[in-house]
């Protein structure tokens, strides 16, 4: 942990910390403490709460890259003096300003020889679920380790913020590109797979679903089944509908429903299906980075007047 006023896991090597630490910078003081919610229990985090509120301060809870993890039904957060910033999209900010650069034209498709690509790094059992689901398949499909393809990354800013694990996960991870552009470029559907699956609240949306939203493909979410109804309600268009696409709360049942989408492809003329969705796409495209910056505002505002 950092020393209060500003209590973080949040390791200070990460490309993002600089982002980060200059925000919760703005909003601590001696008298507002700022508490990052990455890798932090319920119970660690709500004494933590209670350590700043005895000395008096005002608490600001936030987090930037990982999920907003907390209790929040617990009567301590409805304290006048805490503050919750269920601001479901700061990591946007560290997209806008560090993602890997793109023009329409290195995003559009130059063929569409894949029909999905589904990249998921960290082994999780619904991950590892869907994987099994769609081996074999005609698609882009990665594990961990486990791929389909080899690649060539041209951008790699960020790409070390990873630490090293028990479990073989390599210390150098994609994060801020789209990987291969050549890759990018061939496939048609993105499958992407969150960071969570299941109910649970707040939903937290990462970069795995705004890379889709940033390099002009359609796509469905493997993970809370409210996703897209989320991205929906800031202005995004999503693709449930398209592809019938039901989510599930339940991962089993989910891959089943992704791996029927996937069949469906087989029959779809590819070229004409991205062109009936290309208005969707296209939104999606030219929104993000603006809507990035609006919401980021929208965040530093609703703090501001908390601690006024």
């Amino acid at each position: 942990y950092l020393p209060m006023p500003i209590i973080s896991k949040h390791p200070q090597h990460y490309t993002t910390w600089s982002l980060t630490s200059q925000v919760y910078n703005t909003f601590s003081s001696d008298t507002v403490t700022v508490i990052d919610t990455m890798w932090t229990e319920n119970n660690e985090l709500k004494n933590l709460v209670q350590i700043a509120l005895d000395n008096n301060h005002k608490v600001v809870i936030m987090n930037w890259i990982d999920e907003l993890r907390g209790e929040w039904r617990d009567p301590i957060y409805e304290n006048k003096d805490v503050l919750v910033v269920k601001h479901l999209w700061p990591f946007l900010k560290t997209c806008e300003q560090s993602f890997q650069k793109v023009k329409w034209a290195d995003v559009y498709p130059n063929n569409f020889d894949y029909d999905f690509m589904c990249y998921m790094f960290k082994v999780k059992p619904w991950r590892t679920d869907l994987y099994n689901r769609l081996k074999g398949k005609k698609g882009l499909l990665s594990l961990m380790q486990e791929k389909n393809f080899t690649e060539q990354l041209e951008y790699t800013w960020g790409n070390t913020n990873t630490e090293p694990s028990s479990d073989g996960a390599p210390t150098v991870v994609d994060i801020y590109s789209f990987g291969d552009m050549n890759l990018w470029r061939s496939h048609f559907l993105n499958i992407v797979s969150e960071g969570l699956h299941g109910i649970y609240y707040p939903v937290w949306i990462t970069e795995k679903t705004l890379k889709p939203i940033m390099g002009a493909r359609p796509f469905i979410i493997y993970g809370h089944p409210e996703t897209a109804d989320c991205l929906k309600q800031i202005g995004f268009e999503t693709f449930d509908e398209d592809f019938d696409h039901r989510p599930d709360p339940d991962y089993e049942k989910h891959s089943v429903e992704i791996a029927k989408v996937v069949d469906n492809l087989t029959n779809e003329n590819l070229s004409l299906f991205y062109k009936k969705l290309l208005p969707k796409i296209e939104h999606n495209f030219y929104n993000w980075q603006d809507y990035a910056v609006r919401e980021h505002d929208k965040m530093l505002s609703r703090v501001q007047e908390f601690l006024c």
